[in-house]
């Protein structure tokens, strides 16, 4: 009886044990997939640039900043409206993200400079100016300066950075998954060889899984609203952080999202648990009447 009641112990220390790491498991799966979709996947990031007003309000930017500059060398605002276009804007910006996903260097290109000072030139003479050494000197000067503040608004902050952790999601991401799979497809054959014969605390044990699992998730989404991360992250540029904003409310939807299925589960087992009760009370009521009988 001693040696029963022992081996009943371990079996309970052990499936408590195992229904842990298989939650812990889920968990990291689910918290790697997620970012895997979202943060670390392109067609992701380009979805939140045309549904944002990132390349609409960078566009703005440009044109009032030049504006600025060519003010004081005589050029009308209507002419950097006719230079400074949008679809340009979108086309070199996604350009950008295009090679951050793609694992290339960012270059800098003087294409937008040569095309600049070249429309300066013939506003100049449609303008009855004279190009001369000196005046042609000082376009240079005023694209290259445009041509800088093109690059701050189409170029991303960090980029060498955030192209080494897509690296890494890279290169790692496919080993998570199938070391995590495996572990957890571990995980559920033993913690249902201990319980095969226990339907009711295979239950329980799944139960809890999910119910650690729904208890984390609200931990993360409440812990974010508090420490109001949204707000706080750590970025200079503000049409860039505008833009990380959104991703960010994005990736806490998809936690939501998450989170909501999880529950869903959790609620689907305990009805199945509370019907594994109900049968097992009718079974043994009838055991009692025929006995008594």
């Amino acid at each position: 009886m001693i040696f029963s009641n022992n081996s009943s112990f371990i079996k309970k220390f052990l499936s408590i044990l195992i229904a842990f790491s298989t939650y812990l498991i889920i968990m990291f799966l689910t918290i790697v997939f997620i970012i895997n979709n979202t943060l670390f996947n392109k067609s992701f990031i380009v979805k939140n640039l045309q549904h944002s007003d990132y390349i609409a309000t960078s566009t703005e930017q440009i044109r009032n900043n030049m504006e600025k500059l060519g003010k004081d060398s005589g050029f009308s605002s209507d002419f950097f409206m006719t230079i400074i276009k949008k679809d340009n804007i979108e086309r070199d910006i996604l350009n950008t993200f295009e090679k951050l996903y793609n694992n290339e260097n960012e270059e800098y290109s003087s294409d937008f400079e040569d095309m600049l000072y070249g429309k300066f030139v013939e506003y100049g003479t449609s303008n009855g100016h004279k190009i001369t050494e000196g005046v042609s000197a000082n376009l240079h000067k005023l694209a290259s300066f445009c041509g800088q503040i093109y690059a701050s608004h189409t170029s991303i902050p960090c980029y060498a950075q955030i192209r080494a952790l897509i690296e890494m999601e890279k290169n790692f991401f496919s080993v998570y998954v199938v070391v995590g799979l495996i572990l957890l497809l571990f995980m559920i054959i033993i913690l249902f060889l201990i319980n095969r014969k226990k339907l009711h605390e295979l239950t329980e044990l799944s139960m809890a899984i999910f119910a650690g699992s729904c208890l984390s998730f609200s931990l993360i989404l409440t812990i974010s609203k508090i420490l109001n991360i949204e707000e706080n992250l750590p970025i200079s540029n503000l049409v860039f952080k505008n833009f990380a904003k959104k991703c960010y409310c994005e990736i806490r939807d998809e936690f939501l999202i998450v989170l909501i299925n999880f529950a869903i589960i959790f609620v689907l087992l305990m009805v199945f648990y509370i019907f594994l009760t109900k049968m097992s009370g009718k079974k043994n009521n009838q055991k009692y009447v025929k006995l008594s009988n």
